[in-house]
């Protein structure tokens, strides 16, 4: 059973929320990013200017005079740097920042000594003099507090929005969805907006209305076919009582008599079953504990009187004790379809039933079904150019088997056809030794 997803409404307030909190995030580290590259570039310009200065001084003086500033001093070389500053400076000359022990920060810059060749270093110490590190608490606690009533605003926003661009969604997904399952739903597209929802809407009740004309065609049809198909064989079942209450009936017609009412008989159970799929009253097809053995010879003696087969090697092996819990009337309409089929498209070869590990096993021999009819077989009105049906046997036989959960396999090879039909589903099933 697949999961049932958030509404779109929910989608759509959550998509929201999540740009947004993007979007803030993105700002925030933006604007730090940007008050500490301002900052490190106020110190470098004090450095240079300090620099030029120096560089002045010694032009007049041959000295490398103090600077203007308490917190940045000049060096001749770098090893007179404090400790902290001399160690982190060797590990990476290239720098320009450095940091120290305990916290501490550096700026550095190289500056030549005109005439000389020579350059010095003045190093910035800027312990307490940062802004932006000390304020990151207090920016953060800002950010956050900002964020969340922006996100408070954009998902009430956001909320109110989504209610009013998905209300005809939602009320048009609650008017297919609540109706009855047996009742084709009722959709009036004008009453939706003229954008997308209102071009479905308007589809959904077009299609609504042809599969409502449909519906009413199959019942009306399911409806006359019951009664025009059941009054003849009606008719019929009266005609072989009355001839079978003669008194001086022939025994020569014994035997004809009881055929035909067989006939009659499983041609009602196949009529009820045929009306049973079409009204989906099948689904609920009521099941019996069925003996496997003289179901199958039923159908196989049926096949042979309609074939005219009785010569035909025939092989039914299965254990006298062996049952499963099947809709009789479906079950026996599967085994006339495919033991008939095996009848007239080999009826030349033997044919082999038998229980393997739970499921029936009916093997034809001969040719075996053509590549084009396998790869199409199960689909209605697909049929070989040599056979005298419609093409529908095998569809009503996967129709039978998918409503009585029975799992069906066809194997096509050179040798013949095998079809399985797995009845390790069906409940209550007993083995050829007896066991459930």
């Amino acid at each position: 059973m697949k999961l049932r997803s958030p509404s779109l409404r929910l989608q759509l307030v959550l998509s929201v929320l999540g740009m947004t909190l993007f979007a803030a995030l993105m700002f925030g580290f933006l604007t730090l990013l940007f008050a500490h590259s301002v900052e490190d570039s106020l110190f470098e310009q004090e450095l240079i200017r300090q620099g030029e200065t120096v560089q002045q001084n010694w032009v007049k003086t041959g000295r490398l005079s103090e600077t203007g500033s308490d917190y940045i001093n000049v060096y001749r070389e770098p090893s007179l740097f404090p400790a902290d500053l001399t160690k982190a400076f060797a590990a990476a000359p290239d720098h320009r920042e450095f940091r120290g022990d305990d916290g501490s920060h550096y700026q550095v810059l190289e500056i030549s000594l005109p005439g000389t060749g020579e350059s010095a270093w003045l190093a910035a110490d800027l312990n307490g003099r940062q802004v932006v590190p000390d304020l990151h608490e207090k920016m953060i606690r800002f950010f956050v507090s900002t964020t969340a009533i922006i996100m408070l605003l954009v998902a009430s926003m956001g909320l109110l929005l989504a209610s009013r661009l998905t209300a005809p969604l939602t009320r048009l997904a609650q008017s297919v969805s609540s109706q009855d399952r047996h009742e084709v739903p009722a959709v009036t597209g004008s009453d939706y907006p003229g954008n997308e929802v209102g071009r479905l809407a308007i589809a959904l009740e077009s299609a609504f209305e042809r599969i409502e004309a449909f519906v009413a065609r199959e019942r009306g049809f399911t409806r006359d076919v019951s009664h025009e198909l059941r009054t003849p064989l009606a008719v019929i079942r009266g005609g072989v009582e009355l001839i079978e209450n003669q008194p001086d009936l022939p025994k020569r017609v014994t035997a004809p008599l009881a055929r035909i009412r067989q006939a009659e008989r499983r041609m009602t159970e196949t009529i009820q079953l045929l009306l049973m799929l079409a009204r989906e009253e099948g689904q609920n097809a009521p099941r019996e504990q069925v003996a496997l053995a003289p179901i199958v010879e039923a159908a196989v003696l049926a096949a042979s009187d309609r074939f005219g087969g009785r010569d035909r090697a025939v092989t039914v092996d299965i254990p006298p004790e062996a049952a499963a819990s099947l809709n009789r009337a479906g079950f026996l309409m599967i085994l006339d379809n495919l033991i008939s089929n095996a009848f007239e498209h080999a009826p030349a070869h033997a044919l082999r039933i038998a229980l393997e590990e739970r499921s029936l096993m009916i093997a034809s021999g001969g040719p075996g079904m053509p590549a084009r009819i396998a790869a199409s077989a199960g689909k209605p009105f697909a049929r070989g150019t040599d056979s005298e049906g419609v093409g529908l046997g095998l569809s009503i036989v996967r129709r039978l088997c998918v409503r009585d959960e029975i799992p069906l396999s066809l194997g096509v090879s050179e040798q013949g056809t095998v079809v399985r039909l797995d009845l390790r589903c069906s409940s209550d099933f007993t083995d050829s030794k007896g066991q459930e």
